[in-house]
């Protein structure tokens, strides 16, 4: 497997994670099912990643997540689990979020993820956040620090539907290119 196909696993599983509490005033809970695609826009060669998303989040703030991501054309995937934290202010809001998870090939884990993520957003959706992301492996004996930036939309377009947009740039040496992400769901 190689580091591109990794990245952009990575970069949509936190993607559109803390979706709900972006979208969900403050004192406010609400739970919502997503569905998101992803493209790493700098390789030709890679496929699209999609990706199935189930967030709640309480009147306190705390935000849990779950996602299920695949890439077009093959056996690989992921999973994982994000907790996160919304701080809703009368200025910009902040989001503290962790996640871990793992990518697997044929139901066999081969990569274990763990993340922290810090986003700032407004009321109106607009967002900017910046990922660390740690990935580990038996498999591969090795172990990779990943650092990105994202900046996106999220939108409600109705009382019960949304759509978000977000570009994320990997900030690794090694690979300098972007993800753009494409999501869809409903509020609950």
């Amino acid at each position: 497997m190689n580091k591109k196909v990794v990245i952009s696993l990575i970069m949509l599983n936190v993607c559109f994670m803390q979706f709900i509490g972006i979208l969900t005033e403050e004192n406010k809970s609400a739970t919502g099912f997503g569905f998101a695609v992803s493209k790493n826009i700098d390789c030709e060669s890679c496929s699209k990643t999609t990706s199935i998303l189930l967030s709640h989040c309480f009147k306190n703030g705390f935000e849990i997540g779950y996602e299920k991501a695949s890439i077009e054309d093959s056996d690989i995937g992921s999973s994982g689990i994000q907790l996160g934290y919304h701080f809703k202010n009368d200025g910009p809001n902040l989001s503290l979020g962790y996640f871990q998870g793992e990518i697997e090939q044929d139901s066999f884990s081969l990569i274990d993820v763990e993340g922290l993520s810090l986003i700032l957003y407004s009321d109106d959706g607009m967002y900017f956040g910046f990922l660390k992301n740690k990935l580990t492996s038996d498999y591969y004996s090795g172990e990779i620090d990943d650092e990105s930036v994202k900046i996106g939309k999220m939108v409600n377009l109705s009382e019960s539907i949304f759509l978000g947009i977000q570009y994320t740039l990997n900030l690794d040496n090694n690979i300098e290119e972007g993800n753009i992400g494409l999501g869809f769901g409903f509020k609950l």
